[in-house]
């Protein structure tokens, strides 16, 4: 290590990011290929070799908020897909009301509607055991979300919100919440009225509202232009998110061991079938798809 790095400090310092400490909870080579024996380390060069060492060492040391910046590049894109979608908004906006202190994340308003967003920018998991992490983010933003919520459905409580905000808007409006993560584990599915949905399709939503084939495109909005309707219904229980889900398949496969079966279950999409539904449901298509340059 002091020979490729030329830096005695720095090549302790990363031997010791990638050493694995026997009393952690999760222990994995593919995170910290190091074993050490006392005087020596026992390394696995095939591991070594087909590990994203990168990526593993941020998750397993917990670097991500470091690797990020100060600023979360999620809640800046959604902040910045509302704004041009004619929403007011303001992101991590700290506010005390009713005696609470809140901090959101994104909160947007627009025709008599506010929007409530909690942003999570959870890793994308590679195991099952990495997919907790999503979950935990998840979690922690339901009870955040349940606290807003809770507070914001008083027209007093919104009132107070609104005038801190500096947006002279109606407060008899209606309040919408939604948990919008980095990647796509657990999108399309509802924590405790909270909607999950995954980033960039949400700024898809706001921006485009189409579904892109080679050649031609569809579009979900209800119009021509975009509306806040088309948000709401984007977060309700009706929606191209769960839309996806409810078009899965359901597959098991069994293999026989002796007088015993071991089965596999889990879920298929069947793209010619998804095609079909989506364009009986968004058609007809527009001319123009990703060969044209439409992503």
């Amino acid at each position: 290590m002091e020979l490729i790095f030329g830096d005695v400090d720095k090549a302790v310092e990363i031997v010791s990011l990638l050493t694995m400490e026997p009393g952690e909870p999760h222990l994995d080579l593919q995170y910290r290929p190091f074993l050490d024996t006392g005087g020596y380390y026992v390394i696995a060069p095939h591991v070594v070799a087909a590990s994203n060492l990168v990526r593993n060492t941020i998750v397993a040391n917990r670097l991500r908020s470091a690797a990020i910046g100060p600023k979360d590049r999620v809640v800046q894109a959604v902040t910045e897909a509302l704004g041009c979608a004619g929403f007011l908004v303001h992101s991590d906006f700290e506010v005390k009301v009713a005696g609470q202190e809140l901090e959101l994340d994104v909160v947007a308003w627009r025709d008599r509607s506010l929007f409530l967003f909690e942003c999570k920018n959870a890793y994308h998991p590679v195991s099952v055991h990495e997919m907790r992490n999503s979950w935990d983010h998840i979690r922690s933003a339901r009870k955040q979300l349940d606290k807003r919520h809770k507070i914001l459905a008083n027209t007093n409580n919104r009132e107070v919100l609104f005038q801190k905000l500096g947006w002279d808007v109606d407060a008899s409006c209606e309040v919408h919440t939604g948990i919008v993560i980095g990647n796509r584990v657990f999108h399309g599915a509802n924590l405790n009225g909270h909607p999950i949905r995954q980033a960039h399709e949400l700024i898809n939503v706001l921006t485009s509202g189409r579904i892109v084939a080679d050649e031609d495109s569809l579009s979900f909005w209800r119009g021509p232009d975009f509306q806040t309707a088309d948000l709401i219904a984007y977060l309700g229980p009706a929606s191209i998110a769960t839309d996806q889900l409810a078009a899965l398949d359901p597959r098991e496969w069994r293999y026989s061991m002796g007088y015993r079966d071991l089965a596999f279950s889990s879920y298929v999409l069947d793209m010619i079938k998804w095609d079909r539904e989506l364009r009986a449901r968004h058609g007809p298509p527009v001319i123009g798809g990703r060969r044209q340059g439409l992503s």
